[in-house]
Parts: C-alpha cells; structure tokens; sequence
C-alpha cells in the first residue's frame, strides 16, 4: 500500500490551502514549492499564499503548472499585481528549465519575471506567483529552478520538496532495476539536489536563514512489501533530512521532514482500483479515514513558519496515527 504525497484531492476538501489561522504568517517571505502543480504539493501553494508569501510553484508538468498559477490569479488578486492580466509564458532564452521541450520554461504574472532583487513579495506588499517547469532529477534544471526564483523575488526564505512518484508494485525478487533506479532518482536523488541548490542560496543570501520542508512518508519508516523501492526512498529522504539538519543548525537554516500517511489522490485511487477502495483503506487507520492533501499542507505551513522556530531535524508523522500501531 502506498503512502503517497501525489495527485490533487479535488473540490471535497473543506479547506483550501490550509489557510485557518496562517494569514500574514508568510509575509514578506518568498517560496519555492516543487511538486506544486498537485496533490500535497498544490496544497501547500495554496498555504503558503493564503499566509503572504510570494511563491515559485515547480512542477515537471507544465499544464499543472499553468493551471495553478492561473487559480492563484483568480482566487488571489494580489497575485496578478496592480497593471498586469492573467498569467502567460515567458519563454528561456537559453532553454532552461530542464529540457528544450517547448513546454519547458517560466510563466506567471509579467511583474513577478522582472522584479529583480529585493522585488516579488518585499517590495509589493502581497502574495505573487511565478510558475517554473523543472525537471528535479536534472542538477541543472534545479539550479535554474533557483536562479528563476532569486532574479524573480530575490531571495529564498521557505522550500518544500513536494514532487515524487509511487512506483510500480513488484516483490523486491521482481523488481525491475530500471524502476528502482528511477524511483530513487525522483523521489530521494532530487530531494538532495534541491536541498544542496536551496541551501547554497540560503547561506549565501543576506542574511542567512530559511526553513526547507521535505515531504518523505510514513512508509519512511516502515517496510512496504512490494514497494521496496519507494519504502527505501523515503527512508533516505528522512536520514538526509537529519543530516542537512545538522549541518545546517547554526547557520539559521531548519530543515524538516513530514511523513504522510495515507492520502486520497488521483494516485492512489488508481492504484487501489477506484475511490471506495481508498475510502476502505482508510478505515484501517487509527483516525478511520484517508488524509486530504490540505490536512498535509497544513503541517507543511507550521513547520515553515516562525512557530516551529525551536523544530529541526524533525521527521513528523501526518498519518492518522498508522505510525503508532
């Protein structure tokens, strides 16, 4: 069974973006979001502005992208900024952003793109969106993910490393070696690159600080028959996580770790055979039911923020107590 983090939880959520209690908590702080096109990742977007931030939503899908940058426009007027319309492509010059597919590159409101430093959120007093299509396994597509951001707002101040994939279930004996290399690769290779690239821009930034969030799993700490290779993945995503902690403890840069349980996705209804099976699982959990992505987002939001100033090197379960069992 997986314990995943993908795939958008759709208009039943009863909240969206998490944004009780979280308004002006983000003020004047810029994101970098990866993953941001759906599922927790979405959700944590839909947060972080609802608290003041400027956000950079990073995804390899450049259609989800879009959509969620032109949502933001729309439920957020601040995002569009005072004498600009909705969202559209500002294509690379030099074809970053991962590939030289002509999906690839920036878009979002035409401001946010030529704000220069000390622009974006600072200087406009409310929330801006720019989107960013990134290819997280590619060191190169990541730097430049970091470089749109900075030349986009000027700084980094919050990261969450959202994007993963659940893998195709085989017993370890089956498991194809190509799979399991691209699981790794997605889900704890790409976390490493983004965390080295957003903390070489947090320590060198003046001043120095930031908080990064990296979204692992409650299958982080627990064997998964027949996701071996998405159970190991997240097992590493927890001990880099302490790691980087550590590293990072007297620079002012935290660095954390959330480990969803089971969380209704397009994903997972998929891989459980349709929406009741999902709801079935559900029941199996202490809380008796499936998580929502914004449940997820807003544990998300609290560790990014000022009220877990004293929290790092934490590995959190939000999973409805399966880890207490």
């Amino acid at each position: 069974m997986p314990f995943e983090h993908g795939g958008f939880a759709g208009p039943t959520e009863s909240r969206s973006g998490g944004s009780g209690g979280i308004a002006g908590r983000f003020e004047g702080q810029v994101a970098v979001v990866t993953g941001g096109g759906s599922g927790i990742g979405q959700a944590t977007v839909r947060a972080l502005v609802a608290g003041g931030a400027a956000v950079v939503v990073a995804d390899i899908d450049a259609g989800a992208v879009r959509a969620t940058v032109d949502e933001l426009a729309e439920t957020s007027p601040t995002l569009a900024g005072p004498t600009t319309g909705a969202p559209g492509w500002s294509e690379p010059t030099t074809g970053a952003f991962g590939s030289s597919e002509p999906t690839t590159g920036a878009f979002g409101p035409s401001e946010a793109a030529g704000s220069g430093a000390g622009g974006g959120a600072a200087a406009g007093g409310g929330a801006r969106a720019l989107g960013v299509v990134v290819d997280v396994t590619d060191p190169v597509s990541v730097d430049e993910l970091i470089v749109a951001a900075v030349e986009a707002f000027g700084r980094i101040d919050v990261a969450v490393n959202a994007a993963g994939v659940s893998g195709a279930y085989a017993n370890t004996a089956d498991q194809d070696v190509d799979e399991w290399r691209r699981v790794i690769d997605v889900n704890l290779t790409s976390v490493f690159l983004c965390v080295r690239a957003e903390v070489r821009q947090m320590l060198a930034q003046g001043p120095p600080g930031g908080a990064i969030v990296n979204v692992s799993s409650a299958a982080g700490s627990m064997g998964v028959p027949g996701l071996s290779h998405y159970s190991a993945s997240k097992h590493g995503v927890i001990g880099l996580t302490k790691s980087v902690a550590l590293e990072c403890s007297r620079s002012g840069i935290r660095v954390n770790a959330v480990l969803p349980g089971t969380v209704r996705t397009p994903m997972l209804v998929r891989f459980a055979g349709g929406d009741e099976a999902v709801t079935k699982m559900g029941r199996g959990t202490p809380l008796g039911r499936v998580a929502e992505s914004v449940e997820i987002a807003d544990a998300i939001a609290w560790l990014c923020s000022d009220h877990a100033s004293y929290v790092t090197g934490a590995a959190i379960p939000v999973d409805g107590g399966a880890l207490a069992t």
